[in-house]
């Protein structure tokens, strides 16, 4: 199979070790010592999951020391979309989206799960337009 995007971007421009995509339940994923990863990405995901601590807390125990945890596209009910369009917000995408989030309790999740908060971005120039617009023409 062929590397491509940003997996192919990281290893050319970057220099990074990056390895194939793991499939299966990240719970299961089992590393041994050579193994352990730099960083791991939940891009669109911990308000899937039935338990959104759980997920980072595995993902930090299968890190080399200094590694990283990112958390991408996280809705936020305190966020300027969800407090303007209230239960129209797009976001909130019930049922599929299991949990939801508050930046205090999202903080909260990330120390029980042995994590520091080390930036936060709470604006996506590639999802904000969209979700608006869907919130607020959702027959478009």
């Amino acid at each position: 199979m062929p590397r491509t995007g940003a997996a192919s971007t990281a290893r050319s421009r970057a220099g990074w070790r990056v390895a194939a995509p793991l499939r299966g339940r990240l719970l299961d994923v089992g590393c041994g010592t050579g193994d352990l990863l730099d960083a791991v990405v939940f891009s669109g995901v911990l308000e899937h999951l039935h338990d959104p601590v759980a997920a980072p807390c595995r993902a930090r125990a299968l890190l080399v020391p200094g590694g990283l945890v990112a958390v991408l596209f996280l809705p936020m009910l305190d966020s300027p979309e969800a407090r303007l369009l209230g239960p129209r917000w797009m976001a909130l995408d019930l049922p599929r989206h299991l949990t939801h989030s508050e930046q205090i309790t999202f903080t909260e999740m990330a120390t029980k799960a042995g994590l520091d908060v080390a930036g936060r971005e709470t604006y996506s120039r590639r999802h904000n337009p969209a979700q608006l617009v869907g919130s607020l023409a959702p027959r478009l």
